[in-house]
């Protein structure tokens, strides 16, 4: 078939020719490779060719293709006579070092791939493109949708693995939560030439996937904006292994790996490529229905019972090689009850595929995906501070008090006018420069079962935002002040108590309730007061349901002087056994993590989080006084003369 007739899905098998060998005579030799590998000549074979094209010179790239015909029975007959005759093709380009393999029946990917070894000749003569590189060059970008694959303890109340779709999903990841699971495969949005578009990339085996192409010509920009890619991040020797910093890496050297304790087959949907029905239908039999029960375990060593439904099979001994960490590899031997052999032949097949089989591991480690992680948690800083200046403000006072019998109480006819924290966001917010440009609806909402202290609606942007404020005054105004968790505390929960009230009719309904009580005639709009609350409650009701949300909790404890400290020590400490974290930089990381809780509560129903600290200058200290004879008249009475 003619080149300019041809227009496959973009879904490329990816190479670098390790021996220095390139052009038609290396291509030739992997078109003979291959068609030997789908075994046109075997007597009664399934695969028959139709037509071979190449090499030839294509712009840029020497392209070669072999065109087959594929007789199988289909999964939903028994019948072997009914076949389904599908047509098959394979192209291979070239440019340079680097080598683009399209096979149309994906399931010959992998044994491709195998034979990648970089030694030889034709498929021999390739190696696969390391992960690091493939990661830097189509995994940075915006992530359109995540697969991932978890090495967590099973537990029903956690997914084992999930799909994503999102605009960028490094910020819809849960800090906490997702830690526990890695990336089979991403689909990034990526920069090749004058073109952005989403990439899939399947590190693991070697493959890029872009999408249908609308001709050939299209096809071959494709497969050239790859190699750009790809010769851009060699050239500068870039390299990342875990380009999505949330989630689980592979160890990088040896672990002491004990004592496993689980063993399963990865539920075939979170897979990125097709396979066939065949092999679908046999990874979810021993998925979703096979059991194993580890008798023993020896360092990474195991031999387990496995079970399909009610039925034993056998036994397995599994010897786990770990000598390489980014490359584990197993030796099953099997003892077959009997009457069992088949199926249990089977298994071990699917075994061969490392992508489909996991290993949990009582030391904290899984074996998946034929690579090592370790599932410890890591500490994630939170970076959503806000330091304004609160010059001229009381940070320990949150309301303006008024003096009445039985002690201080709230003034709400003071709000504003004070040095209080609520005078400092009416003064204020939203502009935290402390330039006054107040803009938009403003609302107090203080009180029992209040919905926030501050209640902000700014529609001069687009989309309208929605802010719920919650105020908390410090326990502490000092420059050296410590971190504190507890100052922070009552406020996050007060905020993702209320979380409810993002939703703009519960929100309206829980204002609509203090229309008459004092505390709704504290109103502002663009700075101004307002009698009420109906033209607050008028304005919701116009915005759509298109809204930005976001919750701001107001604790002015942390100083921004004191939160740079901590973190240079941290970062000083890092990595070194021998010293241990202070006080400060533990109770820091209790608060990040806090928050970081805080936050992706938030964000699960799609609004930002804020915590607004203290960022007020800290006034030059003046040098100490140099030593001196004290005067006599300044000498304490009964001291030492």
């Amino acid at each position: 078939m003619e080149l300019s007739r041809i227009k496959p899905y973009t879904s490329l098998t990816l190479a670098r020719v390790s021996t220095g060998r390139e052009g038609p005579a290396l291509l030739k030799e992997i078109l003979n490779e291959i068609e030997k590998l789908l075994d046109f000549a075997a007597p009664k074979a399934a695969r028959r060719l139709i037509g071979r094209n190449g090499p030839v010179k294509n712009e840029d790239l020497t392209v070669g293709s072999l065109h087959y015909v594929e007789s199988r029975r289909p999964g939903w007959t028994s019948d072997s006579e009914t076949k389904d005759v599908i047509n098959q093709i394979v192209v291979v380009c070239q440019r340079g070092s680097h080598v683009a393999i399209v096979l149309t029946d994906t399931a010959w990917c992998r044994p491709l791939v195998k034979r990648f070894t970089g030694i030889s000749r034709g498929l021999s003569a390739l190696e696969p493109i390391k992960m690091g590189t493939l990661n830097a060059a189509f995994a940075e970008g915006a992530a359109r949708t995540l697969w991932l694959s978890g090495i967590h303890v099973r537990t029903s109340v956690k997914a084992d693995s999930k799909v994503l779709i999102g605009e960028d999903l490094r910020n819809a990841l849960d800090p906490l939560g997702d830690q526990s699971y890695y990336f089979t495969a991403a689909r990034c949005i990526t920069k090749m030439g004058k073109r952005v578009t989403p990439v899939g990339v399947t590190p693991r085996q070697s493959r890029v996937w872009i999408g249908p192409s609308r001709s050939w010509d299209d096809f071959r920009d494709y497969v050239s904006g790859v190699f750009d890619c790809l010769k851009a991040v060699e050239k500068k020797r870039q390299s990342d292994d875990a380009p999505i910093p949330i989630l689980a890496a592979p160890v990088s050297g040896l672990e002491d790996v004990r004592d496993a304790f689980d063993i399963g087959v990865i539920a075939p949907e979170v897979a990125a490529e097709d396979s066939d029905e065949e092999t679908l239908k046999m990874y979810e039999r021993w998925a979703y229905e096979a059991r194993f029960d580890v008798v023993s375990a020896k360092g990474a060593n195991l031999v387990a019972d496995i079970w399909l439904g009610q039925t034993r099979l056998g036994s397995l001994d599994m010897q786990v090689d770990l000598s390489n960490p980014a490359d584990v590899r197993y030796e099953i031997t099997p003892k077959f009850n009997d009457g069992q052999e088949d199926l249990l032949k089977e298994f071990i097949d699917l075994c061969k595929n490392r992508r489909w089989f996991q290993i949990r591991y009582e030391s904290g480690h899984t074996l998946s995906n034929g690579m090592l992680y370790s599932s410890r948690l890591r500490d994630f800083r939170f970076d959503n501070w806000r330091f304004p200046d609160f010059t001229g403000f009381d940070i320990c006072k949150e309301k303006p008090p008024e003096k009445k019998k039985g002690g201080k109480k709230f003034s709400p006819d003071a709000v504003g006018s004070g040095d209080s924290l609520f005078c400092w966001v009416v003064n204020n917010w939203p502009d935290l420069e402390g330039t006054g440009k107040r803009r938009g609806w403003l609302a107090c909402d203080d009180g029992a079962m209040e919905i926030a202290d501050f209640i902000h609606l700014d529609t001069s942007m687009s989309p309208p935002l929605l802010s719920l404020i919650h105020v908390k005054g410090s326990h502490g105004s000092g420059p050296g002040r410590s971190v504190s968790v507890s100052d922070y505390e009552v406020v996050t929960a007060q905020a993702q108590k209320n979380l409810r009230s993002l939703d703009k009719m519960i929100l309206g309904a829980g204002l609509a309730q203090g229309l008459n009580k004092e505390i709704g005639k504290l109103v502002w709009l663009d700075g101004k007061r307002q009698t009420g609350r109906t033209g607050f409650l008028a304005a919701l009701r116009e915005v759509g349901e298109n809204l930005s949300r976001r919750v701001v909790i107001l604790q002015p404890r942390l100083s921004r002087d004191v939160l740079e400290s901590v973190r240079a020590e941290k970062k000083g400490t890092a990595g070194k056994k021998s010293n241990k974290p202070s006080g400060g930089a533990i109770r820091l990381m209790q608060l990040e993590t806090m928050l970081v809780g805080a936050q992706n509560a938030c964000r699960t129903l799609g609004a930002d989080f804020w915590v607004v600290a203290d960022g007020t200058p800290v006034p030059p200290q003046a040098p100490p006084a140099s030593p001196g004879r004290t005067p006599r008249r300044q000498t304490p009475r009964g001291g030492n003369r």
